[in-house]
């Protein structure tokens, strides 16, 4: 991780922009329109996050919200146009030939197997039949998996018991308000040491186009392919390069025409609570814009998120889907907020009685 100062002078100077993520499971709403959400600090860093939002699209059921690998912007496109991506025809997983209908999944929206591969492996793929000027994308379902279960124990035993507790207590209190609670993995300003990096074949060598950052849960991304990567007879050579451990599901190319006429309809829900469990204050109006004032967070925090949506009225012909954007920095735990061995199991006692 980063320092704190490199990182405060990246992002104040606009080197990264807002992280976007898609919320799979969707929350219930309130009567009164609110909608509860949850983020916690899960590994031993801090965060210091200057804004949050949530936007509430309503779209067709036929459709699926995909978002950008560069986390700018979503599409909305019909299941059918993405289950028929045209799939890898040649593989060869560092160095070794194989045959892709048995090493990835067909679906990016149903559950598949996929390939887990290492720092510095890498996967060559061939695609034919693709046609240039169609606006191609290269859509991926990743899962990250570069974390081992005996340091993730001993970074999370405390704060995956305090997220388990907050789970339950968040549970209680929406169901007593008639609505059902999200528990959401914060994650912010992606790094590029993490990430699986694309390139195409240009003549003899390959160009680098794009990169993607896989998450702790499984999540489908589109990248633009540039129209250099297309040769005249329609074949598309590939070359992906693993920066950590990550899962690869399902890889194929679609071509869409992005629709002007936005066929779908997006809110943002307001703020209007976040309380952090260290002081108990509500800092919504601290995380309400992007003004370099930020809410800080170590490992084991958790923030308590309460929003507002002016049409709560659900309509049974259409479907919703939530996109969680926020935007901070984050830099590697100072000592005065390091949990030591000691103290460990105390808190953790601790934690399980309250």
């Amino acid at each position: 991780s980063p320092s704190l100062i490199k990182s405060k002078i990246r992002y104040e100077s606009g080197f990264c922009g807002p992280d976007l993520y898609k919320i799979k499971t969707n929350p219930k709403i309130s009567e009164t329109g609110e909608i509860k959400f949850q983020m916690q600090e899960r590994d031993p860093e801090e965060s210091f996050i200057d804004h949050l939002k949530v936007f509430r699209v309503t779209h067709e059921k036929n459709r699926e919200i995909l978002v950008d690998n560069k986390y700018e912007k979503f599409y909305s496109l019909e299941k059918n146009k993405i289950e028929k991506a045209i799939l890898p025809e040649q593989i060869s997983i560092n160095g070794k030939k194989a045959e892709p209908e048995k090493i990835f999944g067909k679906s990016f929206l149903e559950e598949s197997n996929g390939i887990r591969l290492r720092y510095r492996q890498n996967v060559l793929l061939s695609f034919k039949g693709v046609k240039s000027g169609k606006n191609n994308h290269l859509i991926l379902k990743v899962q990250e998996r570069g974390w081992s279960p005996v340091a993730k124990t001993l970074f999370t035993v405390f704060p995956a018991t305090r997220f388990l507790a907050f789970a339950f207590a968040g549970f209680v209190l929406s169901w007593f308000f008639g609505t059902a609670a999200s528990i959401l993995p914060f994650i912010i300003l992606q790094d590029g040491n993490k990430s699986i990096n694309l390139f195409y074949k240009n003549r003899n060598s390959f160009k680098f186009f794009g990169s993607v950052h896989p998450r702790m849960k499984e999540s489908v991304e589109l990248v633009s392919i540039p129209e250099q990567a297309i040769s005249a007879d329609g074949r598309v050579d590939l070359n992906l390069e693993w920066t950590r451990t990550h899962h690869l599901v399902s890889i194929g190319i679609i071509d869409f025409v992005e629709d002007k006429s936005r066929n779908y309809e997006i809110e943002e829900l307001k703020l209007i609570k976040a309380i952090h469990n260290g002081n108990g204050k509500n800092h919504a109006s601290l995380l309400g814009s992007r003004d370099l004032n930020y809410l800080h967070t170590v490992q084991g925090d958790t923030v308590d998120l309460v929003f507002r949506s002016q049409t709560n009225n659900d309509k049974n012909d259409k479907r919703y889907t939530y996109l969680f954007s926020a935007s901070g920095f984050y830099t590697d735990l100072r000592p005065q907020y390091q949990i030591s061995f000691k103290n460990l199991f105390w808190l953790l006692k601790e934690e399980i009685k309250a």
